[in-house]
């Protein structure tokens, strides 16, 4: 486990980055994790402008300081999710309001972290890179990311289809920095298994949706609580990559 692993693995409850999630992860969800002691993640598209990330940034940051003042303890840290595909006109705009907010950590998602790896890296953050495929894991590597997010089977939005078991141990052939699992984690008992595949983290995701603080729509909230397991459906049809949705959710649209 390397040096800033240990340090992070200190600082928190349990550990698990609650994962980042279109249009549910917020201000107030990030900073409920952050107090009870998980990583609380957001994609920064969430907010519609770099302005408004700065805004969200100032805010975070004040509740996690209000916090560790009340309690005498620090906060887990919070954690940005950049989606650097080229589709995202403003990655780097985003990228230069984390450089001024320092981050400790930063997950990049859906294409190459190399052009935003070096401002992050000088800055002191560490980036953990969203993978689905080996050769996915070994272009991160390359490219010199800090920590792996293996995407497996059961993941929710976009998804890898690999089994986890399987994946990580793929990973583990050429790869010993740290793994986060995700995919199908939803209570302690799946925490501790992806611990003892070798796993540093875990994401967990849909345990947050129907949460108060979560900004997702009452109504979806309402449909998350009463699907179960085969509501689930697995398609390219929405956005052309394998994504995870809810039966339900695609009759109501």
């Amino acid at each position: 486990m390397t040096d800033w692993l240990d340090d992070l693995d200190a600082r928190l409850a349990l550990p698990l980055i609650a994962a980042p999630m279109f249009l549910v992860s917020g201000v107030d969800l990030v900073g409920a994790a952050c107090a009870a002691g998980v990583v609380g993640a957001f994609p920064t598209v969430n907010c519609r402008t770099s302005d408004e990330l700065d805004a969200w940034l100032r805010e975070i940051a004040a509740r996690n300081d209000a916090h560790a003042a009340r309690t005498g303890a620090p906060c887990a840290p919070w954690c940005a999710n950049l989606v650097v595909h080229k589709s995202n006109t403003r990655l780097m705009d985003d990228v230069a309001v984390l450089v001024r907010h320092r981050p400790e950590l930063v997950i990049a998602s859906v294409g190459s972290p190399a052009p935003v790896i070096g401002p992050l890296h000088d800055v002191g953050a560490r980036v953990l890179v969203d993978v689905a495929t080996i050769r996915h894991a070994e272009r991160a590597v390359a490219a010199g990311a800090d920590g792996l997010v293996l995407l497996t089977a059961g993941a929710g939005g976009q998804t890898g289809w690999l089994n986890p078991l399987a994946f990580v141990r793929a990973v583990r052939a050429f790869y010993d920095g740290p793994l986060v699992l995700a995919g199908g984690v939803s209570d302690g008992a799946a925490l501790f298994a992806a611990q003892a595949m070798g796993c540093a983290l875990a994401y967990m995701g849909t345990k947050f949706i129907a949460t108060r603080e979560s900004m997702a729509d009452a109504r979806y909230k309402e449909m998350l609580v009463e699907s179960g397991a085969d509501d689930v459906l697995l398609t390219t049809a929405f956005t052309g990559l394998q994504t995870n949705m809810l039966r339900p959710s695609i009759e109501a649209a």
